[in-house]
């Protein structure tokens, strides 16, 4: 005898597996389509060390930045641009910095790339008059002995693990600091009033690929 409810509930079962099967061909396949597929206007991404993925995205009007750069982008007047490696928090920066018009710029690092007059993160101000680090609204280092050069090129590298900043500007001494903004997945990067800054040869480097392997 032909037991009814049985053949329902395998039909209810195999129902779903064919459902969640369609669910991950789909997904699959848009994210193969994707692959083929030209970012969105205001995002870009590069490959850090050749296979570490980087993601770029303008918050500013299209017009005042300029990707020309394979690793790297030309900021105008009010440009603004997030970068990042999707959860990685731990992380060695590295970029070229040239001031080519005006005073220079302004480099965050934060948590998210919302809220920025809510959420205050660590701030650099690499300018012509000199330097300024904020973690938040204290101030940690000002100077005037290091300063932007314009049109000079100057190497700046950050380093972020966990509590512990490291924020280096050519051959000067580092500044190194604690702080509680944990999590500062986004660096923030725009230009001063009336400034126009190429930052190339941008490197983002997850920290642990940094220091060597112990076998």
């Amino acid at each position: 005898m032909i037991d009814h409810y049985d053949i329902y509930s395998l039909a209810k079962r195999l129902s779903l597996i064919i459902v969640i099967a369609i669910s991950f061909t789909l997904n699959g396949c848009m994210e193969y389509v994707e692959g083929f597929l030209p970012p969105a206007p205001d995002t870009f991404e590069w490959r850090s060390g050749f296979f570490v993925k980087c993601n770029g995205k303008i918050l500013s009007p299209l017009e005042t930045v300029n990707v020309n750069y394979e690793n790297g982008y030309v900021m105008g007047e009010k440009g603004k641009v997030a970068i990042s490696v999707p959860r990685i928090t731990d992380y060695r920066l590295l970029m070229n910095a040239t001031v080519q018009q005006g005073d220079g710029v302004r480099i965050i690092l934060r948590k998210t790339i919302h809220e920025e007059q809510k959420q205050a993160g660590i701030t650099l101000d690499y300018s012509t008059k000199g330097i300024i680090i904020k973690d938040g609204e204290r101030l940690v280092m000002q100077t005037d002995t290091i300063k932007a050069n314009p049109g000079s090129e100057e190497l700046i590298k950050i380093d972020s693990e966990g509590k512990t900043i490291r924020i280096e500007i050519g051959c000067s001494k580092p500044c190194i600091f604690t702080t509680e903004k944990l999590g500062t997945e986004y660096v923030l990067t725009s230009t001063l009033p009336g400034s126009r800054v190429a930052l190339n040869g941008l490197e983002f480097i997850p920290l642990r690929l940094t220091r060597p392997s112990i076998r």
